[in-house]
């Protein structure tokens, strides 16, 4: 290590370039960039900026792993919800008995479903209407339609908001490393999986009483933001129970931009569709 023992600048610094410049000299063809950085005093500024970012290379690199080897189950081992059985819904305990306007929109799931599934279209789409439609239903439907049929096989990935946005502000309000680890591991689950469903968006806005509107937390939206960036030309569905001004007064206005499709072939109304809180499904739940 005698050829490193003038690195240190003048100011006292850690002459970075010259330590680049000395391991290529050695014919040194592994990431010099690296291993310069490991020279560096451990205490250092520089080098703890390099080790955290390290360490997220790192991270990512176990994360990409995983989730290729479990791409296949992904949507039973990755999903994110409170309510039990909620992911077992699916277009054959929905086809009989149906009104004019359920039928309608099952049709247009099943429709949806096929064009992500066998098409291989990529799009964002959005499921509206009042609570208790059946919106969560069809959109779980649509997901394991694609689970059981898309080949090659499609990751998918259920995620209520709700739930979401309590663990993002849970990790965000706490100093527990560990917490705020998983939340980071969940956020880079949603960025990656090949189709994403946000189940219930807009139920966590919280009471802003300055303009007397439901406004999203700003955390909510700087995640949201980070996740739909990271989700260009991947397929991201929406359910929700407001409306297209609703959502413009609880979100920013280049948020609902990117995630809320105009297209109407990508947009799956449920007005008309009376409500099923009263009318339990085969699987016990108020859909």
């Amino acid at each position: 290590m005698s050829d490193f023992k003038d690195l240190q600048t003048a100011a006292g610094g850690f002459d970075y370039n010259k330590a680049v410049a000395v391991l290529k000299a050695k014919g040194i063809t592994a990431p010099t960039d690296d291993l310069a950085m490991t020279m560096l005093p451990k205490d250092s500024d520089d080098y703890k900026k390099w080790w955290a970012e390290h360490q997220q290379r790192a991270d990512m690199a176990v994360t990409n792993d995983w989730f290729k080897r479990s791409k296949a189950d992904f949507l039973h081992r990755g999903s994110i919800y409170s309510e039990k059985g909620v992911l077992d819904h699916n277009f054959d305990q929905h086809k009989t008995g149906l009104t004019v306007e359920e039928n309608k929109v099952r049709n247009a799931a099943v429709a949806m479903a096929y064009r992500i599934a066998i098409k291989h279209e990529k799009f964002n789409a959005t499921l509206t209407g009042l609570p208790g439609r059946g919106k969560t239903f069809m959109a779980v439907s649509i997901l394991n339609y694609i689970h059981d049929n898309a080949k090659p096989a499609l990751s998918c990935m259920f995620v209520s908001i709700a739930k979401m946005s309590q663990w993002e502000l849970q990790a965000s309000t706490s100093d527990d490393q560990t917490k705020k680890d998983q939340v980071t591991k969940l956020e880079q689950r949603c960025e990656m999986v090949d189709v994403l469903v946000l189940d219930d968006f807009g139920s966590e806005s919280v009471f802003n009483t300055s303009d007397k509107r439901k406004t999203a937390s700003e955390f909510t939206q700087k995640w949201m933001f980070r996740m739909i960036d990271a989700r260009a030309g991947k397929t991201t569905i929406v359910t929700t129970n407001l409306s297209g001004e609703r959502l413009k007064m609880a979100y920013d206005g280049k948020l609902i931009s990117r995630l809320i499709s105009k297209d109407p072939n990508n947009t799956i109304d449920f007005t008309g569709i009376k409500d099923h809180r009263n009318r339990p499904t085969q699987t016990g739940l108020e859909v």
